[in-house]
């Protein structure tokens, strides 16, 4: 036993030691679990914020992937939107280009018709030479326009088209040899090609298929789509 003497007084100096050994271990486990406690929440802090980063950085790629879905889904549908204005474009002007040239070929073919019959011929002359110009012109647009609505258009609507415009032109070379039945005798399958070629047109733009009853070439001009058909023309060609 140990005994010290302090301001005058005797202590004993064990028994500080006694308290000393009892006291270091519960703050030596205080401090343990304090720090242990401490490390283990900065660990969970640190897990956390990389919990945290990994899910932003998840989030910008889905973000990223998503802008780019959505601009491709924009832009294909644009394309397909500037595709189909093409065609209808394409399809509008080129079946006006065929009631046209249908409409010139007919009245070119009655004012030779009407020269043939005439007792003053001679009178015909300039009207007749202005209207080979007028279908020459117009032949030559049908079959520009035909020639662009194959770019857009699929074959069975554009050879068919090229069927009439042959027959409209293969017509016209017989009116220059003075055939002028040239018309008449191809009357029925012109008919027939102008019906298919308006169901090939609708086809084309996506509508409803109809039935059209196909109209007299050398008269009015061909139906138009979504309505039904004039009767035959029963003026008689001679």
């Amino acid at each position: 036993m140990i005994f010290g003497t302090l301001g005058g007084e005797v202590y004993n100096a064990s028994m500080d030691f006694t308290w000393a050994y009892i006291l270091v271990p519960f703050i030596s486990a205080g401090g343990g679990a304090y720090l242990g406690s401490y490390l283990k929440k900065k660990g969970e802090n640190l897990a956390t914020k990389e919990d945290i980063d990994g899910v932003v950085e998840q989030v910008k790629a889905v973000t990223k992937a998503t802008k780019e879905i959505e601009a491709k889904i924009s832009n294909d549908v644009w394309d397909r939107q500037k595709q189909w204005e093409l065609k209808r474009e394409a399809v509008y002007v080129v079946m006006q280009a065929m009631g046209m040239t249908d409409a010139a070929v007919t009245d070119l073919s009655f004012t030779l018709k009407a020269q043939k019959k005439s007792e003053q011929p001679q009178m015909f002359d300039e009207t007749v030479a202005n209207k080979w110009v007028k279908v020459s012109d117009i032949l030559e647009d049908f079959e520009r326009k035909r020639s662009l609505a194959m770019i857009v258009c699929g074959a069975e609507f554009t050879n068919t088209l090229f069927a009439i415009k042959d027959a409209f032109r293969e017509t016209c070379r017989e009116f220059a040899n003075d055939n002028l039945d040239a018309f008449r005798t191809r009357s029925d399958m012109l008919k027939k090609e102008m019906a298919k070629a308006f169901l090939y047109a609708r086809q084309e733009l996506g509508l409803e298929r109809v039935s059209f009853t196909p109209q007299s070439t050398e008269s009015s001009a061909a139906p138009t789509p979504g309505s039904q058909a004039p009767e035959a023309d029963k003026r008689t060609h001679h």
